[in-house]
């Protein structure tokens, strides 16, 4: 390895490491990394197959040549693990950087990939040695699975060579114990023909892998899913972080003829070229829950752009994007006889409308606190029309959609305590780990903390205390007294317990 191939490598490393610390130091962002962490683990301690499944340690910076069976004799290489896994084993991953270098079409490297293996469980975020999956700490030890061929990347520059997906789960119908936890998702370039302009970041077809605490960046698409694009598919995405990733349709996401669901996720940054800077679905019905869409842009449909799309939509919050088309919705573009369900959820400052829907769609919005109020002809519910009161939107730096934005609530805040409890979903994911996934609504919010907390300074809206808040954050508040507000931010002067 020549020096300047070195210090390229150790510079990537680098800015990895500064995206994940600037993450954790921010305001909005650590909220997203404390529900990740609070999020239950997929089949963590308790294998779905035989006793006798394998477990394979992979290690960037092994000497190579191990039988992959501890971490001592790690693979060097993520390929030479999934090349050896069967069902139901387990693959755990180091921080490093991780280049795939098996061809998907052979002569043509650019479609080298990271193809996921049914049944198999891969973690990654490891320190070499750690024994305990809770030991891991994946934000501060990165494992970055990353299309870079050349490690020659700065941004989106220099990225002609890289590989088309970082990421393939197409290769097989792959099943929900198909588990991907725990990586930065890096460099996909999927500028290509045919599946190779979908899914840069990851391309997923025909299964229901269940993907979680990931991190989507630099990633491109010339037509479909900059991050990520599923194609029908019943995956679920839990803890999902895209930032910064480029398509002509759903910049972040884009999900084609896909139920996908979408849970505590954060979608920032991102462009579309045409339409969905966050998310574009396309004869889809998802469930997208707890999650944040701030400063992403597009032509159509800033943050989610819907075509012949239902779904629903539960406790958003979608701020600060922008649609620069004539028809515009900075926040939601409804076309094609969409009908999606929009349920206690916070829209505020999207240019060019809050939400546009075309002839023939009907959404279906209850209560929410929407910029300008109902933007149709009939909402069900009170829908509010006053400013959320976030904690600090524009962050330290006071500039909108870098990683110090707080969307949080103030406790002065008119969200607080007004949703609607019936409308909260069940926990079919199993969020917290319980084993209730249908007698037990929605356990927590983004910030991984529980979901309908009552505030008792704060007159309730109808329904049975406690009252859910709207948008992706619910507010706690452990003292009786009224709070004291200091500097924009509320906090106890009896305990300081205030979790703003």
């Amino acid at each position: 390895m020549n020096n300047t191939t070195r210090f390229k490598l150790i510079y990537m490393f680098l800015q990895s490491l500064a995206i994940l610390a600037a993450f954790l130091a921010a305001d909005l962002f650590p909220a997203y990394a404390q529900a990740v962490r609070a999020t239950a683990p997929f089949n963590p301690t308790s294998a779905n197959g035989p006793s006798t499944s394998t477990r394979y340690y992979v290690n960037a910076s092994a000497a190579g040549g191990g039988n992959g069976l501890s971490w001592p004799t790690a693979f060097k290489d993520l390929q030479t693990a999934l090349n050896a896994v069967s069902t139901y084993d387990e693959i755990w991953v180091a921080a490093g950087i991780y280049t795939p270098t098996e061809q998907t079409e052979i002569g043509f490297p650019r479609t080298v990939t990271f193809s996921l293996v049914d049944g198999v469980k891969i973690y990654g975020g490891f320190e070499a040695g750690q024994t305990d999956l809770e030991e891991r700490q994946w934000r501060v030890n990165p494992s970055v699975l990353d299309c870079d061929l050349n490690n020659d990347d700065v941004g989106f520059t220099n990225n002609s060579e890289n590989c088309y997906h970082v990421v393939t789960a197409n290769t097989i119908i792959l099943g929900p114990d198909t588990l991907l936890d725990g990586f930065t998702i890096r460099g996909g370039n999927a500028n290509g023909s045919s599946q190779h302009s979908r899914g840069g970041g990851i391309y997923n077809t025909n299964g229901s892998p269940r993907f979680q605490n990931l991190i989507f960046t630099y990633n491109n698409a010339s037509q479909q899913g900059g991050g990520m694009y599923n194609n029908n598919s019943q995956s679920a995405l839990i803890g999902g972080f895209f930032y910064k990733n480029t398509a002509s349709f759903g910049a972040g996401l884009y999900n084609q003829g896909s139920n996908a669901w979408v849970v505590n996720s954060l979608f920032s940054g991102n462009n579309a070229f045409t339409n969905g800077g966050g998310i574009q679905n396309t004869t889809s019905n998802p469930l997208l829950i707890n999650s944040v869409f701030s400063s992403n842009t597009a032509q159509y449909g800033g943050a989610i752009y819907n075509n012949n799309s239902d779904g629903e939509m539960h406790n958003l919050t979608i701020w600060n994007n922008q649609a620069s088309g004539y028809q515009g919705g900075g926040g939601i573009f409804n076309l094609g006889g969409s009908d999606p369900q929009i349920n206690n959820v916070i829209l505020w400052a999207n240019t060019n409308g809050q939400i546009f829907t075309e002839t023939g769609s009907n959404p279906l919005i209850y209560k929410s606190l929407i910029q300008g109020g109902c933007p149709i002809p009939s909402c069900s519910g009170t829908i509010l029309d006053s400013d959320p009161k976030f904690a600090d939107p524009y962050g330290p730096d006071t500039v909108a959609g870098t990683l110090d934005d707080n969307l949080r609530l103030r406790l002065n805040s008119p969200a607080i305590d007004i949703g609607d409890n019936n409308r909260l979903p069940d926990d079919s994911l199993d969020l917290d780990g319980d084993g209730h996934t249908t007698d037990q609504e929605l356990p927590i919010d983004a910030d991984g903390r529980p979901r309908s907390v009552d505030i008792p300074f704060v007159t309730d809206g109808p329904g049975e205390p406690p009252i859910v808040d709207l948008g992706a954050y619910e507010s706690s508040y452990t003292d009786s007294s009224a709070p004291a507000e200091i500097a924009g931010f509320t906090v106890s002067a009896a305990s300081g317990a205030v979790n703003l």
